[in-house]
């Protein structure tokens, strides 16, 4: 054996679990920080068009408000991820081992099957705003764009708590 490979004999290699956790969570982060970017340029646009020229951004408000949509609903996803979701610890805290595995699962299992129910919901209110070509009062953007936000935030929470599961069924230890 070489120096190299002995060098890496102790090292856990990444699963490809463990590395679309990465990619999801960078991409997540990515969609959020530009979101938020976006939002700070847009007021602070909007602040020097009102106290400079006398005149505001009159589509800023409504746009800033679904960009706000899309940064919470993506960012559920990333706490969902990062097993960060709010939840009462009142029966973890006392159980162990086995039991803790099986509470767990169950747990992602709720939040996954409650995560795809929604996204089937979310989905018939985007076709629906799709179908009547509605937009919105001041921006005219189409109001699918935001209702989709929903649907694909409640996709990402199921695809990140079933990375989540899979992490946890390939590993035998607690994610999170």
């Amino acid at each position: 054996m070489n120096a190299k490979a002995e060098v890496f004999e102790d090292v856990a290699m990444p699963t490809r679990v463990s590395v679309i956790r990465r990619q999801l969570d960078k991409g997540y982060s990515l969609i959020i920080g530009t979101g938020i970017l976006v939002a700070i340029m847009i007021n602070i646009a909007n602040v020097i068009g009102r106290y400079v020229f006398d005149s505001s951004i009159a589509w800023a408000e409504e746009t800033l408000s679904f960009i706000l949509i899309w940064v919470v609903f993506v960012g559920a996803a990333k706490v969902a991820l990062n097993n960060g979701h709010l939840r009462v610890e009142l029966f973890s805290d006392y159980l162990k081992g086995p039991l803790k595995a099986v509470y767990d699962f169950v747990i992602w299992s709720s939040i996954c099957a409650l995560s795809l129910y929604m996204a089937n919901e979310s989905f018939k209110a985007v076709s629906l705003m799709y179908s009547f070509g509605q937009t919105s009062n001041v921006a005219g953007i189409p109001m699918y764009i935001p209702h989709a936000a929903l649907f694909l935030g409640f996709m990402a929470m199921a695809v990140s708590t079933l990375v989540n599961m899979l992490e946890f069924l390939l590993s035998n230890k607690r994610v999170g």
